[in-house]
């Protein structure tokens, strides 16, 4: 059994290494592609600079990666300290000190960033190489088939990119399938979209983020986000949906060649009573089910925009 201590809050988000309250609005935030985390004079110190040599020319010249300096974002599933892990059990949740197991933990990650020194997202690159990677989209799955775990044995921690070499302060990037992506027909889908767990059925969408849990009294608590109030069009195209619900998370003063990046599952439900029977939270649902949780993601639970200023799930940490 692994025990969270609910003292310990971490408040890490875009503003970890600024100054000021509240921070400048992040340019673009809602919109897919390169955006401003912060202006001139506002970053961190030079110590937090890391640089990407130039990339090596690959011999297969359709590989996307193709003359770009390539590194990974490695992910962590934590509870608090400890690590998720299928079977195990974890007390200490929510404003009740629920104890729970997980029977799922998987979420898509896109539009992947690295911070310029001045502020900017240079746009990098993803893999295409694999059941976990596309090239536009990363499948993050720390659930393995075993205990009250639902999925396979198949796990994934990592996602592969490259960029233009040059120096940088920090990541960036999307929870979710990108819209261009997030209304395929799921008979016809390729890895990693072909997930049947991952896709609502009745919005003919992904779900972004999937994570379910059980109570020690056995009652379920579910986190599904995805993107809703969608609509078809009458000349009969893929649904437009009007809450996007993609949180953009930012890690300032992070360096991905010796941090990895850490959801803290203690944090997403830090603020909710887990002994309350509600089933925790379908994206959609009523309001006292799913802005506290969505509100930590830096999700408006209104109009499903991203604000990562507000964001407390993720965090960087150390490697193990």
């Amino acid at each position: 059994m692994r025990r969270f201590n609910a003292g310990i809050v971490y408040l890490v988000s875009y503003l970890a290494a600024c100054s000021g309250d509240g921070g400048p609005a992040v340019q673009g935030a809602d919109d897919e592609g390169p955006l401003r985390f912060f202006g001139a004079g506002e970053g961190p110190a030079s110590d937090a600079v890391f640089s990407l040599s130039a990339g090596e020319a690959r011999s297969d010249h359709e590989d996307p990666l193709h003359g770009l300096s390539v590194f990974e974002l490695r992910f962590d599933a934590r509870v608090g300290g400890a690590k998720v892990d299928c079977g195990e059990t974890f007390e200490g949740l929510g404003r009740a000190s629920t104890r729970m197991e997980f029977r799922e933990f998987r979420f898509y990650v896109h539009d992947v960033m690295l911070i310029t020194p001045d502020g900017f997202g240079e746009q990098a690159v993803l893999a295409s190489d694999g059941p976990f990677h596309n090239g536009e989209v990363a499948l993050l799955d720390f659930e393995d088939g075993t205990g009250a775990c639902q999925g396979d044995a198949a796990l994934n921690s990592v996602v592969r990119a490259g960029a233009v070499a040059g120096s940088y302060v920090g990541v960036a990037f999307r929870i979710g399938v990108p819209e261009a992506l997030n209304h395929l027909d799921l008979d016809k889908a390729v890895a990693p979209l072909d997930v049947s767990a991952l896709y609502w059925s009745w919005t003919d969408g992904y779900k972004h983020l999937r994570i379910d849990a059980l109570t020690d009294a056995g009652r379920p608590f579910d986190f599904h986000l995805g993107s809703t109030l969608c609509e078809r069009s009458s000349a009969g195209g893929p649904p437009a949906c009007r809450r996007k619900n993609r949180p953009l998370i930012a890690l300032i003063a992070f360096d991905p060649g010796r941090q990895r990046v850490v959801l803290d599952y203690a944090q997403l439900v830090a603020t909710m009573d887990l002994e309350a029977d509600i089933g925790g939270c379908i994206a959609g649902g009523t309001p006292e089910n799913c802005a506290p949780m969505m509100q930590r993601l830096g999700i408006d639970h209104g109009s499903g925009t991203a604000d990562p200023h507000g964001q407390e799930v993720f965090r960087p940490g150390e490697p193990p």
